[in-house]
């Protein structure tokens, strides 16, 4: 409500056109990672190969050197190459379980012989963006597009490096609002597709997403109720 959106300090964009939603994640940075090279190649420090090739395997969207970079980052932080592998192994538990949760998603979608279907797209997605996490104690980066989707599945890995996400308003509603708002809760910017007038719940389903500071609302021909909008309006602009 309004008053809860007085305690916001970001200031909102105002409303604007319709922006369509992407089929596929924003990759930027040399082999689709989102995050920060190293000034060094850290200077007594070796690097296991075998840890290299670990990190790969789990992050394929990262060459030798970038991969070589993250192990040097925990070594320069103070971990032993004990503590990487041991790092690596529950990054490895987390992937899989994310790829189970996906699996049962997809396969109850049912889809035709021969044709991947919306879920499926989704899926490979959400595991290239699972991906550009790897540095999760930097700012948050990454961009995902949900597309079509509103019936995502609960997912138990790490998706705090997202920074921009594009929805449906009809994937913000119960019980699939609040989990999206859990999943990403690093979301600086949020964009909603509407295909429908909207009521002043969204503002309340907005809300959610606690770390807000960039909105934008769309739709083909959309027209605003004036209790939406002054409703939307008092949001928006006290949270200056």
């Amino acid at each position: 409500d309004a008053s809860y959106a007085t305690r916001r300090r970001s200031q909102m964009s105002n409303v604007f056109g319709l922006r369509a939603p992407r089929s596929r994640p924003v990759l930027t940075g040399a082999g689709g990672v989102l995050g920060y090279p190293l000034s060094g190649r850290g200077k007594g420090f070796d690097v296991d190969a075998s840890l290299t090739a670990r990190v790969q395997a789990l992050y394929p969207n990262l060459n030798a050197g970038q991969a070589s970079d993250f192990v040097l980052s925990r070594l320069q932080a103070g971990e032993s190459a004990q503590q990487i592998f041991t790092l690596l192994g529950n990054r490895q538990r987390e992937f899989d379980l994310l790829q189970a949760e996906l699996d049962q998603w997809t396969a109850a979608a049912f889809p035709q012989p021969g044709r991947v279907s919306d879920q499926q797209r989704m899926a490979a997605d959400i595991i290239s963006c699972w991906r550009q996490g790897i540095y999760r104690e930097r700012p948050p980066l990454s961009t995902l597009s949900l597309g079509s989707v509103t019936d995502l599945p609960r997912l138990s890995a790490d998706f705090s490096h997202v920074q921009s996400l594009s929805v449906r308003a009809e994937a913000l509603s119960g019980e699939q609002g609040t989990r999206l708002a859990e999943h990403f809760s690093g979301v600086q910017r949020l964009d909603v597709f509407l295909e429908a007038t909207p009521g002043i719940e969204l503002v309340d389903r907005l809300n959610r997403f606690t770390g807000l500071t960039q909105l934008t609302l769309g739709g083909r021909n959309m027209a605003y109720p004036a209790a939406f909008m002054h409703a939307w309006g008092e949001w928006s602009v006290c949270s200056t």
